[in-house]
């Protein structure tokens, strides 16, 4: 029926009228250096305020974004190390229902890198860091150290 699909055409018409476009100059939040060559992958770590990213380094980065105050800087919590990583457009795979993180190299190799233990061993500086709480202690001590380094806990042959 034409009178059908006139008023359709209408109605997409009249939609649209009232569809306004934002321009978007900044984002909310941008930060240079995490890595010393260009992104090529990047994702959150769940529905959290962590980021993984790669770059052709050989190495995975993960780094907390201080949603809550955007004057201070991303922090690194995690370096995850591999050997063969220097190929462009890779991808890792994040599964956080078993806190594992994994990519693939140059030569074929698979690294799983287990993250459960990680927060586990450092969930009191991840808090700190999330909530900007200070104790006593960290008054001494204004950074907080965190177990960076994270090796493997599979490596394919």
């Amino acid at each position: 029926d034409k009178s059908v699909a006139a008023d359709e055409d209408n109605s997409n018409t009249e939609h649209n009228k009232h569809v306004q476009t934002q321009l978007v100059q900044m984002p909310i939040y941008s930060k240079y250096k995490v890595h010393t060559n260009y992104i090529d992958h990047l994702r959150f770590y769940g529905g959290s305020d962590i980021v993984v990213s790669k770059s052709n380094e050989s190495v995975l980065k993960m780094w907390m974004i201080p949603f809550t105050n955007t004057e201070k800087s991303i922090q690194t919590i995690a370096e995850l190390r591999y050997k063969k990583g220097a190929q462009f457009g890779s991808q890792f795979a994040v599964h956080t229902g078993y806190d594992l993180v994994a990519i693939g190299t140059d030569n074929g190799q698979i690294y799983i890198f287990e993250m459960d233990k990680y927060f586990a061993a450092n969930a009191q500086g991840l808090d700190t860091m999330k909530n900007d709480v200070v104790d006593e202690k960290q008054k001494h001590n204004q950074d907080i150290q965190l177990h960076t380094l994270i090796k493997p806990r599979f490596v394919s042959k």
